[in-house]
């Protein structure tokens, strides 16, 4: 998103349930789009650097708009984001006090396994069985015994 854009949807007028989606759709599009943050992790800080640069900031506006898409991730960490977000070691802030950072990174992929019943169907519909070993090969699908 351009700043320009930023400002708009982040304005103080604007609900959280219209903000806090377009936060989270801009994440997961940086994530997704850009290699470099592939294997990177980054503090909730240079998140929003990298969402909305400081030196695009001009406006009172601006700065609030920023404001807002910390307290959003910060937000979103736990519910939305949880799969692209996690806490840090405790650390003791400027006022002593112990504090867990958010840090993001790109999630893992996850990885498809097929239905079993979709394995047994295919294997029903490719092979040349007779009604007995169909009706055993679907039997064995429900209970969750595999043949592949």
């Amino acid at each position: 998103m351009i700043p320009s854009e930023w400002n708009a949807v982040m304005a103080t007028e604007q609900p959280w349930q219209i903000a806090y989606p377009a936060v989270e759709t801009a994440v997961r599009a940086l994530f997704a789009t850009n290699p470099l943050y592939e294997h990177d992790t980054l503090g909730t800080s240079a998140l929003v650097e990298a969402l909305y640069p400081e030196t695009y900031v001009r406006s009172d506006e601006a700065r609030l708009a920023r404001k807002r898409i910390f307290k959003a991730l910060q937000a979103l960490a736990t519910r939305g984001l949880s799969d692209f977000a996690f806490q840090g070691v405790p650390k003791l802030n400027s006022m002593k006090v112990s504090v867990r950072p958010w840090f993001w990174r790109a999630p893992a992929p996850v990885e498809i396994v097929p239905d079993r019943r979709e394995v047994a169907l295919k294997r029903i519909a490719t092979e040349d069985l007779d009604a007995m070993q169909m009706q055993s090969i679907a039997a064995d699908a429900l209970m969750g015994v595999s043949h592949a």
